[in-house]
C-alpha cells in the first residue's frame, strides 16, 4: 500500500491501527533506502600507492594507462612564513625550508624546534615528482580539492591555477572553495611541484585536501562522475522532500511528514555545498563565507529537525525535556554561524559535533529500548539510523 493511497482512501475517517502501521512502516523503509543510498560510496583505490618521502615522489615505475591516478599524499617540503615563487628554488642559495610536512593536514600540527605553525598565516609546499616519459605521460592534469583556505598552484615554473587570492595578510587575501582540474604538458621526466597556501579566514588552514595526478581525461571523468553522483543523491533527496511535504499538506494534522521533509531539504543543500562543491558550478561567483555559512547551517539545523522527527515517531520514549534541549543548543550554534564571521563560528564545530554524538547516543538508545519491546516498526527504523550513526561517525572522523 503507497502513501497516497493510505492519504487518499478516506480522509473522512481516521486511520486503523493497520493503516498507520502501514504507513509508518514504509516510512521507515523509505529512510532505509535514503540511507544507504547516502551511504554506498566509493574508493577507487585499486592497489597500494607510492607516497612522497622526504619532499620526492618516485613514480617512476606507475603507468597512467594500466594504475590509473595517483594521489600524491606524503611528505612535502615545508616553507612556513615565505611565499616563494618558484624561480628561486632553481637559485644558487635556494630558501631553507622549515621541514618536512604531511599532506594532506593542518599546518598547525607541524611541529619544529624553530617553527610551529599557527592556524593563520601562510606557507610555500614542494614536491618533486619523478615519472616515467611514456604516451600515456603527454597529456596530464592535477585534481585539486579545498586548501584553506587560498591557494596557488605551480608545475615546473608555470602557474596551473588560482584558488581565492594568496596573501600575507587577511586584508591582502581572499578565501575561496572551487575543487577542479588543471591540465599541463609535461616537457620531461621531472615534476617541480609548488603549493602556495595562505589562511586567515578559517580556524584551520594548510594544504587539508589531496591533490591527485592523472591523465586529463581520466581525471575529469572521475570529477565528473562524482559530480554525477552528487547530483543524483541531490535530486532523490529533493523528491523525496517534496513528496512528504505533498503528503503533509493532504493530511495536515500528521507532522512527521513535514519534519521529514524539512530533514531531506538540508541534505540536498548540504550535499551541494561538500565534496565536489557542486554549488560553485551552479553559482561560481557566490560569496565564500555564504558558501560556508550553508555547508555548517545545513548540518546544524538537519541535527534538531532529526530528533524531532524520532520525538514524533516515539513521543512515550522520548524525553520531551531533551527534545527542548537540543532544540535551544542547536539555535545557538545556528544563530552563532548566521552571525559571525567564519574565522569565529568555525570553532564551534568540534563542540557541535560532540553534542551531535550525544544526541545520536541518545535515539540510539531509545530505538533499541523500543526494539527489545519488539516493536516492527522500531526494529525497521533502528536498521536505518545505525546506518546514519555511521556516516555521521565517519564525516566527523574525516573533518577532525
Amino acid at each position: 500500500m503507497s502513501f497516497a493511497t493510505i492519504f487518499l482512501r478516506d480522509r473522512t475517517r481516521p486511520l486503523h491501527r493497520s493503516d498507520n502501521m502501514n504507513y509508518k512502516v514504509l516510512k521507515y523503509c523509505c529512510i532505509i533506502v535514503f540511507c544507504f543510498i547516502i551511504g554506498c560510496t566509493s574508493n577507487g583505490d585499486k592497489k597500494r600507492t607510492p607516497k612522497a618521502v622526504r619532499g620526492v615522489l618516485d613514480l617512476s615505475s606507475w603507468d597512467f594507462d594500466q594504475d590509473g591516478p595517483i594521489d600524491l599524499s606524503g611528505e612535502y617540503e615545508f616553507y612556513w612564513n615565505q611565499l616563494i615563487p618558484p624561480q628561486d628554488f632553481l637559485s644558487a642559495s635556494p630558501p631553507e625550508k622549515s621541514g618536512f610536512i604531511v599532506v594532506p593536514g593542518f599546518w598547525h600540527t607541524f611541529k619544529s624546534d624553530n617553527t610551529r605553525p599557527a592556524p593563520k598565516g601562510y606557507a610555500t609546499y614542494r614536491l618533486r615528482i619523478f615519472i616515467h616519459p611514456s604516451p600515456a605521460a603527454k597529456s596530464l592534469a592535477i585534481k585539486y580539492m579545498d586548501m584553506g583556505s587560498a591557494l596557488n598552484l605551480f608545475l615546473n615554473g608555470k602557474a596551473l591555477c588560482s584558488i581565492g587570492k594568496v596573501g600575507k595578510t587577511r586584508e591582502t587575501s581572499q578565501a575561496k572553495y572551487h575543487p577542479g582540474v588543471a591540465d599541463f604538458q609535461p616537457d620531461g621526466s621531472s615534476l617541480d611541484l609548488i603549493m602556495q597556501v595562505s589562511n586567515f579566514h578559517h580556524r584551520r588552514g594548510g594544504a587539508w585536501e589531496k591533490l591527485t595526478l592523472g591523465k586529463a581525461n581520466d581525471l575529469r571523468a572521475m570529477r565528473s562522475k562524482r559530480i554525477n553522483y552528487d547530483i543524483f543523491l541531490f535530486g532523490s533527496i529533493i523528491v523525496m522532500a517534496f513528496y512528504h511535504l505533498g503528503l503533509f499538506f493532504l493530511r495536515r494534522k500528521e507532522k512527521a511528514p513535514l519534519i521529514f521533509s524539512a530533514f531531506c531539504f538540508l541534505i540536498s543543500l548540504r550535499i551541494l555545498t561538500t565534496g565536489e562543491r557542486y554549488l560553485m558550478e551552479l553559482f561560481p561567483t557566490i560569496n565564500w563565507q555564504l558558501l560556508v555559512k550553508l555547508e555548517y547551517l545545513s548540518f546544524y539545523l538537519s541535527v534538531p529537525v532529526f530528533t524531532q522527527f524520532v520525538h514524533r515517531l516515539f513521543p512515550e520514549r522520548f524525553s520531551k525535556k531533551f527534545l527542548n534541549l537540543v532544540n535551544v543548543t542547536s539555535t545557538v550554534f545556528s544563530a552563532m554561524v548566521i552571525l559571525l564571521p567564519v574565522h569565529l563560528f568555525s570553532h564551534t564545530l568540534p563542540a557541535y559535533q560532540i553534542f551531535t554524538l550525544v544526541i545520536l547516543l541518545y535515539a540510539l538508545y531509545v530505538l533499541l529500548i523500543e526494539s527489545l519491546n519488539k516493536e516492527m516498526e522500531s526494529i525497521i527504523f533502528l536498521g536505518g539510523f545505525i546506518i546514519i550513526f555511521l556516516a555521521v561517525i565517519n564525516d566527523i572522523l574525516n573533518s577532525a
